[in-house]
């Protein structure tokens, strides 16, 4: 159960940085998490990253000065709470990948999913007694965004990364993990109408490389 508690908190760590900045900003804060996890795995397992992850790690830099607009505006123009929040759902974010695949994989996937959503929804409550189930909030427009957001928020990833990350591996789940940074900007660029510029876009194609890059050479030594 405690495994679910880092989803729970990238959640309320995430919708909390999108008050400060734009829902394409906070999604690309997020998405450190990819040299964020490599950071704590090294540190976990005592062991340096090969120069191969940091030439990784240097491109995914660069593609979030791009992909982040620091490169136009100027680190200034970022909100500081906002920012601040936006790393640190990162770092929830790292912790439950790397949790994904090590808490109890012998255990069937829809199960151990459900133990997880319990453990976050714990956790929540606890931060957040949930008043809205007598205080008739809940029929109101709460209920329509609350089932939309745990289908395809709280329940639908985990249900996936809990069968996916036992089978393919972190590096591969990260990988196809980062494609939703290019979707979410697109739908914020088409739905919300934030501005993204060719630049930013640039950073993001940038981002997806660097993510891509060492499970492309661990695979591609594999084979000699």
């Amino acid at each position: 159960m405690a495994a679910g508690i880092p989803a729970a908190v990238t959640g309320l760590l995430y919708y909390e940085s999108m008050r400060y900045v734009s829902a394409s900003l906070a999604i690309i804060l997020l998405f450190q998490f990819t040299w964020i996890g490599v950071l704590i795995q090294a540190v976990a397992e005592r062991r340096r990253p090969g120069g191969f992850i940091l030439v990784s790690l240097a491109v995914l830099f660069g593609g979030t000065l791009l992909a982040a607009g620091i490169v136009e505006e100027g680190a200034g123009r970022l909100p500081l709470m906002g920012t601040v929040l936006g790393l640190l759902s990162a770092v929830s974010y790292s912790l439950f990948i790397l949790l994904s695949g090590k808490a109890l994989p012998g255990i069937r996937p829809a199960y151990r999913s459900v133990w997880m959503l319990a453990g976050g929804m714990m956790f929540v409550f606890i931060l957040f007694p949930p008043e809205f189930l007598i205080n008739g909030k809940l029929w109101s427009e709460l209920l329509l965004y609350g089932m939309l957001l745990g289908l395809f928020g709280a329940f639908i990833p985990p249900v996936l990364f809990a069968v996916g990350v036992p089978r393919i591996g972190e590096g591969m789940a990260s990988i196809l993990g980062a494609f939703e940074l290019p979707v979410a900007i697109l739908a914020s660029s088409i739905v919300l109408r934030e501005p993204v510029s060719l630049l930013q876009w640039a950073g993001v194609v940038l981002v997806l490389i660097g993510v891509a890059l060492p499970e492309l050479e661990k695979r591609r030594s594999s084979l000699r």
